[in-house]
């Protein structure tokens, strides 16, 4: 765990991650475990599922934070960016780890497809997806919409099927989002091909699902957008 610092508002909108800050991030002392975060019944909300979007903590929670972690480290306010580095976010955008064409975590794929309109429209979604929606207090999808509902997967597998047919169930019954006729499963993949037992638990799956990749792409194309596979009786957009 560890301290960062933003300081004043230094922002500028980034292509990949959709908002870049200049911060200075300072490592505690003395390191803090998951298991104390999810001891503590105030803050075992908070830290119990640490994927998806930032999320803000409320003040019970920042109480309870600071007073597990103690006297953190000095406050240490970044320089503000200079128009170098602030144009350099836009023309040559940062994307730790990852090697040249690919995306770097399934976040990057969700931010580009939501913010994307051919992407979206290609994948069959009438509207702008929504990201990291809870569809009850046990389903949370990647992206969602009337009728539609998506997993990301960097690398995706058979196993990936059973999850996504899980949130289709949700969906079917959500108040708002569930569709007249039976709502379309999407599994998202970073990669531009699939392994042979991938595309024939896709072709057996009880419930039909479909297997699309969506790869980076160059210039103004943004994404490269495939259909890789689907059960016979699968609805294609």
């Amino acid at each position: 765990m560890a301290v960062c610092d933003f300081g004043g508002a230094t922002g500028v909108p980034h292509p990949t991650f959709r908002y870049a800050g200049w911060a200075q991030l300072s490592m505690l002392q003395q390191p803090v475990s998951r298991e104390s975060l999810l001891a503590d019944p105030v803050l075992e909300a908070a830290f119990r599922n640490i994927q998806g979007p930032p999320r803000p903590l409320t003040a019970e929670q920042g109480a309870a934070l600071q007073r597990l972690i103690g006297d953190g480290p000095p406050r240490r306010t970044p320089r503000p960016p200079t128009w170098k580095q602030r144009r350099s976010a836009l023309t040559n955008p940062w994307r730790p780890g990852g090697f040249h064409g690919d995306w770097v975590n399934e976040a990057e794929i969700e931010n580009h497809i939501a913010a994307d309109p051919r992407t979206w429209r290609r994948l069959g979604f009438l509207n702008e997806p929504m990201t990291q929606k809870w569809l009850n207090p046990r389903d949370r999808p990647d992206l969602c919409g009337v009728g539609v509902v998506a997993e990301i997967k960097l690398k995706a597998a058979a196993t990936d099927i059973a999850q996504l047919q899980r949130y289709m169930r949700s969906l079917d019954e959500h108040p708002q989002l569930g569709a007249l006729t039976r709502c379309r499963g999407l599994l998202i993949t970073g990669h531009d091909r699939a392994n042979p037992s991938l595309l024939a638990a896709v072709a057996e799956a009880a419930i039909p699902v479909e297997l699309w990749s969506v790869c980076r792409g160059s210039g103004r194309s943004g994404a490269r957008v495939r259909l890789l596979g689907a059960r016979s009786d699968a609805r294609i957009a």
